[in-house]
């Protein structure tokens, strides 16, 4: 699989801390406060989570996931996948396509081997 094919081009991917609040503890109804208190990060730490100011470290994702019941490959895997769009943001290699569909310009390697094209031949029988 590409990058292209992971990432969501020029759109910014969802930010962990706002799938976290508008995902599961918006269904839960459970209030920063709460999810403070069962983590146990300090109130600054979850409501900087919240905001997408701090990033999600294998200790957080392994808090949410106790708390949450999910894996903590999820929420790092949601890191990583903000961290990738960033950083090609970064290096210039987000772009636009002619049909404005958004893209990822990934380098080709070229191949040094050319394919001959056989021509098709008629089932037997029939005559062309």
């Amino acid at each position: 699989m590409s990058i292209q094919t992971m990432l969501p081009g020029l759109r910014i991917p969802t930010i962990p801390g706002e799938m976290l609040v508008e995902e599961f503890l918006k269904p839960l109804k459970m209030t920063q406060a709460t999810f403070a208190e069962k983590t146990g990060l300090g109130p600054r730490a979850v409501k900087e989570i919240f905001r997408g100011k701090r990033a999600v470290t294998v200790r957080t994702a392994i808090l949410r996931s106790d708390v949450l019941v999910n894996s903590a490959e999820f929420w790092l895997n949601c890191q990583r996948t903000l961290d990738i769009w960033q950083t090609l943001k970064d290096m210039g290699r987000l772009q636009e396509t002619a049909r404005h569909q958004p893209s990822v310009v990934v380098k080709k390697r070229a191949s040094s081997k050319k394919v001959k094209e056989r021509p098709k031949k008629a089932p037997e029988g029939i005559r062309s």
